[in-house]
């Protein structure tokens, strides 16, 4: 799940499957005001299965001009198995009001690597932010103020999926987490 700190409306992603992996992944991708009632934006996305480039998904423009707080990217499995393994997504939407070239990616504000991670990932950080960990239950689990740049964070948990939480004086980004 991501979120923004302003209402949001995005415009396109940009999807990279994971190096290696020859085969197409299938996924839906969901918007929310509130973070509670999900709207589906996109449904049975296909990415092309062969490149580890990025691929670029438009909105429907029916979905396009509709403010959203919250998205999230639901894998349905690849042409050969039911595992979905993505190595970067950025999403770009223009601010509730903004211009067109006022767009910005979050990985404009941060970027959170490798992902999946097992014992340590980088945060890249575009302003010094406090940063969250929180198990799937709301927990924090970890929690610390970095500063702009690449923060190498290690850490000890349990094989699962968390909740990133990146705080600065400007917004608050949630990004998902994967530790295998």
């Amino acid at each position: 799940v991501l979120e923004t700190a302003k209402p949001v409306e995005l415009s396109h992603f940009k999807l990279s499957v994971t190096n290696g992996i020859e085969n197409n992944a299938y996924f839906d991708v969901y918007a929310s005001r509130d973070g509670f009632d999900w709207e589906l934006v996109m449904g049975s996305e296909e990415s092309c299965g062969i490149s580890a480039d990025l691929q670029v998904f438009d909105i429907p423009a029916t979905k396009s001009e509709t403010t959203y707080n919250y998205f999230k990217l639901i894998g349905k499995g690849t042409t050969n198995d039911d595992v979905n393994a993505y190595s970067e997504l950025k999403l770009y939407a223009a601010v509730d009001g903004a211009t067109s070239s006022d767009e910005v990616s979050i990985a404009d504000i941060v970027e959170l690597y490798p992902n999946p991670a097992q014992f340590s990932f980088n945060l890249d950080l575009k302003e010094d932010s406090n940063v969250k960990i929180l198990n799937m239950g709301g927990k924090v689990v970890f929690e610390q103020f970095m500063q702009q740049g690449v923060n190498p964070v290690d850490i000890n948990l349990p094989t699962g999926t968390y909740l990133v939480q990146v705080i600065s004086e400007s917004q608050m980004i949630t990004q998902q987490l994967v530790i295998q």
